[in-house]
Order: structure tokens, then sequence, then C-alpha cells
């Protein structure tokens, strides 16, 4: 999960895990894409990097 969140947050341009905690790189995360999803910690990433496009290894796409 960490390395999905650092591929948002480079995406974005914004703070990232080691030099934020996860909550408030995902928070900020949401906060440049106006997204809010609910869930879980995974799930709001899994959205965010369904949102984004992105590949992340080990992860499964929305689509599959």
């Amino acid at each position: 999960m960490t390395e999905a969140l650092i591929m948002i947050c480079t995406e974005l341009g914004v703070s990232k895990p080691p030099d934020v905690d996860l909550k408030s790189a995902l928070k900020e995360a949401q906060e440049a894409l106006g997204e809010n999803p609910e869930g879980n910690l995974k799930a709001q990433v899994q959205t965010l990097v369904n949102l984004l496009g992105l590949e992340v290894p080990g992860w499964e796409s929305a689509a599959n």
C-alpha cells in the first residue's frame, strides 16, 4: 500500500511517505484530486490508483 500511495503522491506532486505518514499523504492526495473516497485506508488508496489509472505492481485494477 505504501508503494501505491507513493506513486499517487508522486503523480500529484504532493508530500509522500516517508516524509509524511500514510494518512497525511492520503488526505493531501485526496484534496489535490478533489475526491473523498470511502472505506478503509487500502480501499481509499485503491480508489485513487484507479482514478489516476496507475499500474501498481501486485495490485489488481478495478477492471479485473
